[in-house]
């Protein structure tokens, strides 16, 4: 009987602890009205403490509230929950499938390093095999799914292994000046092989790593040429290309010129001398942007929901303000970000999820 007792007021000791950080989570929600949500699954209906009241079908919501709530086991890991309006009054989902913003257009090429599953839908609910590796035509995209061509026609996709976007389809010759290493895919998996110094035919291109046919099959290498970037968030210095080289110093938005590249990082000149920058993750690769890839352009945007606003275009520079629905001027772009004009708070960038009306 005392076992049981104790058992039980563990448990609802448990169920306490995990009901106040949710409530406590949900006070210091930030607003985001107006933002849309696709549910692709049935998901429940939570009220401020966390108890389910109900569920869901899948839809379209509008969010009135966002925050996070920690799931897992120590630290764990902070997964999104949303305040919408329902029959039942505003309450709380922590959806396992759903996606903000709408499909949008996307025309470029898709990198897979393995095989990956394919799907009928961008829910990604009804799968319809399995493709290899290989460089698939992307017509659109939403979140990080993306509709792809295939010989059975229009799929969906969203990579598990590394994949990257933005790879031209060229017919080109390079000519390497050095021992060159070899891999499978770009920044990853090395081959253990290399070749000499030769002209090599490419047929693929992503920033400055170009794929050939080998004797090993399709492989990537890379050839490095300076180049000016963008950086558009801050980046931590390193003495050497390793991540146990980290100097407790790190470089603020700006404009570098890179002298040197190693595997996932970049050498550029600093007032401490000669120092590597980490390349940024896939999902953030914008946060050091090839100056050439920043178009000029003259486009009205019709925003029509909140949007946050940022310092530039990556992840990582988000700032506290957000700008409510109304057509603003652009003047650069890279891909889907656009920097406007904004008399309040300067000039910022924004990224379109949607296609916007110019």
């Amino acid at each position: 009987m005392y076992r049981r007792a104790s058992l039980l007021l563990a448990l609802g000791l448990l169920v306490g602890a995990l009901t106040n950080q949710m409530a406590v989570t949900a006070q210091e929600a930030t607003a985001t009205t107006g933002e849309s949500l696709t549910l692709f699954e049935t998901t429940a209906l939570r009220d401020d403490h966390g108890v389910e009241v109900g569920s869901i079908s899948p839809q379209q919501v509008r969010v009135l509230q966002t925050s996070s709530i920690r799931r897992g086991h120590g630290e764990g890991y902070r997964v999104p929950m949303y305040l919408i309006s329902t029959w039942l009054g505003d309450k709380w989902i922590v959806p396992d499938n759903a996606l903000k913003g709408s499909e949008e257009k996307f025309d470029t090429y898709l990198e897979l390093s393995h095989e990956e599953r394919v799907y009928e839908d961008p829910g990604l609910l009804s799968e319809k095999g399995m493709i290899g590796k290989q460089t698939a035509k992307v017509l659109s995209r939403w979140g990080g799914r993306y509709k792809i061509a295939t010989s059975n026609g229009e799929r969906w996709i969203a990579p598990r292994w590394s994949a990257v976007t933005g790879v031209k389809l060229i017919q080109a010759d390079i000519q390497l000046k050095a021992q060159t290493k070899l891999f499978s895919f770009p920044n990853e998996y090395d081959t253990g092989a290399s070749i000499s110094p030769q002209l090599m035919h490419v047929t693929a291109e992503w920033q400055d790593w170009y794929r050939a046919d080998s004797w090993l099959g399709p492989v990537w290498f890379q050839n490095f040429e300076p180049k000016k970037y963008q950086l558009f968030d801050t980046f931590y210095l390193y003495d050497a290309p390793n991540d146990n080289k980290w100097t407790m110093a790190a470089i603020s938005p700006q404009i570098v010129e890179t002298i040197d590249r190693a595997p996932g990082f970049y050498k550029i000149n600093t007032w401490q001398g000669e120092k590597w920058i980490k390349v940024p993750p896939i999902e953030n690769h914008y946060a050091m942007t090839d100056l050439a890839q920043i178009q000029k352009v003259d486009e009205k945007i019709n925003i029509k929901t909140i949007m946050n606003l940022y310092k530039g275009a990556s992840l990582g520079a988000m700032t506290a303000d957000a700008i409510a629905p109304q057509t603003v001027q652009a003047f650069e772009k890279i891909d889907n970000w656009y920097h406007i004009k904004s008399d309040w708070v300067g000039d910022a960038w924004i990224k379109v999820d949607q296609v916007p009306t110019k």
